[in-house]
């Protein structure tokens, strides 16, 4: 923090960056004014990565500890632990195949963000 001070930064956030500190950094110092997307209404039905539609309200989230395993996965960007997770609970029950047919889609898509908010859904539920 010295360092960037001494070579004439104007603010310093600690790792790991909390991204609600470095946009409100960004605000401060750029004179921005955020502007947001309204709210866009969840399709009632997703396709898998097999082109298979599968209806949103029939999904039966995994145990708890799953979801924040999962979740955790997602947080730190771990797409192939993310994979890896949704393969094993598509044997661990029949129930949470259409759970883990869209985590793993969307980890093969690259979707992590997407993937924390399919997953916020659930958590509270179980």
């Amino acid at each position: 923090q010295e360092k960037s001070s001494k070579a004439g930064c104007d603010d310093f956030i600690p790792k790991p960056v909390d991204v609600a500190e470095l946009l409100e950094k960004l605000k401060q110092h750029l004179q921005l004014e955020w502007v947001y997307e309204d709210f866009i209404p969840k399709p009632e039905t997703i396709t898998d990565a097999g082109a298979e539609e599968i209806q949103l309200d029939a999904i039966v989230p995994p145990p708890s500890d799953l979801l924040i395993l999962l979740y955790d996965f997602a947080k730190r960007g771990s797409v192939f632990d993310i994979r890896q997770e949704a393969e094993k609970l598509e044997q661990l029950d029949a129930k949470f195949v259409p759970f883990a047919k869209i985590i793993y889609k969307l980890a093969k898509e690259f979707k992590v963000k997407e993937i924390r908010r399919f997953i916020e859904e659930y958590v509270d539920k179980v």
